[in-house]
């Protein structure tokens, strides 16, 4: 087994204890993210696949503060942060949003630092960063950005011949759509509570 099959395996491991603790709403899960995004930052080091690794290093800075603000919401009954849910307008904007910074990334990232798979590796950066700030909000669709970005994230690491974390992305993408319906029947039963 090579050095980067063990960091594969590292990273699967600590990011399937990561989406299941997630899903299930447990501040500690943030720390399991944590470490895992450390070892795949280092991972998309060694492949020359640029914002992978500022990604993974974004993952590591909004992984303390979910951390600390799940903590915070397990410890302190009074700042319970619910799951909620934004508006199609919002999400089109953010939609909009991602879509055309990632296109200025690729741009950037191909034309300047000739970066492997740039495409992919921008759409997958500027989308990710929306999804797990709304991951750390409890915005229920996060997990529908996720299963997206999932999926984009299977192929860019099939094509970089990184199949350990291909099994991981696909793994997460199983994971959130499980995080989905189970967010989603938490939500609903706040609605029907609140009517």
């Amino acid at each position: 087994m090579s050095y980067i099959n063990i960091l594969e395996n590292i990273s699967l491991i600590t990011g399937l204890i990561y989406v299941v603790l997630a899903t299930k709403e447990k501040y500690f899960a943030w720390i399991f993210g944590v470490i895992s995004s450390l070892v795949v930052l280092y991972i998309y080091l060694l492949q020359d696949v640029y914002l992978q690794a500022l990604l993974n290093c974004y993952y590591v800075v909004i992984g303390i503060y979910g951390y600390f603000t799940w903590k915070k919401r397990d410890s302190d009954q009074s700042y319970f942060v619910k799951i909620t849910e934004y508006k199609i307008k919002t999400h089109a904007l953010m939609v909009l949003l991602f879509v055309t910074t990632g296109l200025i990334l690729f741009y950037i990232m191909n034309y300047y630092f000739k970066s492997n798979f740039a495409f992919l590796d921008s759409m997958i950066f500027t989308s990710s960063i929306i999804a797990t700030f709304m991951q750390t909000k409890k915005i229920l669709s996060n997990w529908l950005y996720w299963i997206i970005i999932n999926g984009l994230s299977i192929i860019l690491t099939i094509n970089l011949e990184l199949y350990y974390l291909a099994l991981l992305m696909f793994i997460f993408l199983v994971v959130a759509i499980f995080g989905y319906i189970s967010w989603r029947k938490e939500y609903l039963g706040y609605k029907k509570n609140n009517v």
